[in-house]
């Protein structure tokens, strides 16, 4: 929303005041500009915070899986070797911040516990299928709310890449290289594409 109410004001100035530059006789216009240049220029963040809540229970289902079974005195004979997958969860791709990568390895690492159930010695595991069909349930699950989360990621990465090449193109900015710009514009189209579909389908 801010992002078109940015874009008109630029649009608006620029039919009201023909050849000259809003970015010149407002400093703000000129913040806002540079503030989108730059966030074109960056690589997205660990999630937004509309999709935190998601990345959260991600987390605390992956820690619960592996903090399960190490706990298992079944496993534990295996020797099976704590990832250390980080506790916190955060928007940025910071280290010691859980992000969807380590979910990533919580799905790998449930994926290992089958060696461990093949292998002829080192389990106490008596019903070894029904122990595997566990872990692919556990895995299955896990896969799931990962696959919803980066829906929702892509999506939104989609939709504020648009908005500041809108703001950038209003503002007449010229980002150090026109990529992003771009990718920020062919987004747009998406976006917009992904409106008429959701539209067309309510309508």
């Amino acid at each position: 929303m801010g992002a078109i109410i940015v874009q008109e004001w630029g649009y608006e100035y620029e039919k009201k005041h023909p050849g000259d530059d809003l970015v010149v006789v407002s400093t703000f216009a000129n913040e806002l500009r540079q503030i989108s240049i730059d966030s074109l220029s960056v690589d997205p963040p660990a999630c937004y915070h509309e999709a935190y809540s998601t990345l959260v229970t991600i987390s605390t289902i992956s820690h619960g899986h592996i903090q399960g079974y190490l706990r298992d005195s079944r496993f534990a004979s295996a020797g099976l070797a704590d990832p250390q997958i980080p506790t916190q969860v955060g928007t940025h791709i910071t280290p010691g911040l859980f992000d969807i990568s380590h979910a990533k390895i919580a799905v790998d690492w449930l994926d290992g516990l089958h060696s461990v159930l093949n292998s002829a010695t080192g389990t106490k595991i008596k019903n070894r299928r029904k122990e595997g069909t566990k872990i692919d349930d556990a895995k299955k699950a896990l896969r799931g709310y990962i696959a919803d989360f980066e829906e929702i990621q892509e999506r939104q990465i989609l939709q504020v890449q648009a908005a500041f090449a809108g703001v950038t193109i209003a503002l007449k900015g010229v980002p150090p290289k026109l990529t992003p710009l771009v990718r920020g514009v062919m987004n747009s189209i998406k976006v917009g594409a992904l409106f008429l579909k959701l539209f067309g389908a309510v309508h």
